[in-house]
């Protein structure tokens, strides 16, 4: 599946990456994603304004509407 990832610190940075399917576990579901948007965070995130205690973030764009695919 593909994922929008920030793959290093500094302005930028952003990739598409095809990545794996995830597999949730008990309690955990997995969603497929019919859109996505950008919110505020996602573009201070862009610009390297926003402080993580994460060196990688994981997936940006968080601003969705999906339907439940997998219930774990």
């Amino acid at each position: 599946m593909l994922a929008v990832r920030k793959t290093a610190r500094g302005v930028g940075n952003i990739e598409v990456q095809d990545v794996p399917e995830p597999r949730p576990g008990p309690g955990q579901v997995v969603i497929e994603v019919n859109s996505s948007g950008i919110c505020g965070t996602d573009l201070h995130i862009y610009l390297d304004e926003f402080e993580t205690h994460r060196r990688v973030m994981a997936a940006a764009w968080r601003c969705w509407s999906f339907a439940l695919e997998v219930l774990g």
